[in-house]
């Protein structure tokens, strides 16, 4: 699992990754690999959430649908 802090008290959890590229005080940007999804019996899943301080978001209201 790979928690990233970001501005104003938001974090994003990440799950469900076989390799983490990045180490805990590295800063990360937009477009960097941070990881890699594991494959299961369904294939590729990737546990999603975002934080701010303790409440949980909804993270549709956050991602740009292409």
């Amino acid at each position: 699992m790979l928690i990233i802090t970001h501005r104003d008290n938001f974090r994003t959890v990440y799950g469900h990754l076989t390799d983490i590229n990045v180490l805990e005080g590295n800063k990360v940007y937009a477009g960097d690999l941070i990881g890699n999804v594991s494959e299961s019996l369904e294939g590729s899943i990737l546990h999603f959430e975002i934080w701010n301080e303790r409440n949980y978001q909804n993270p549709q209201d956050w991602l740009v649908k292409k």
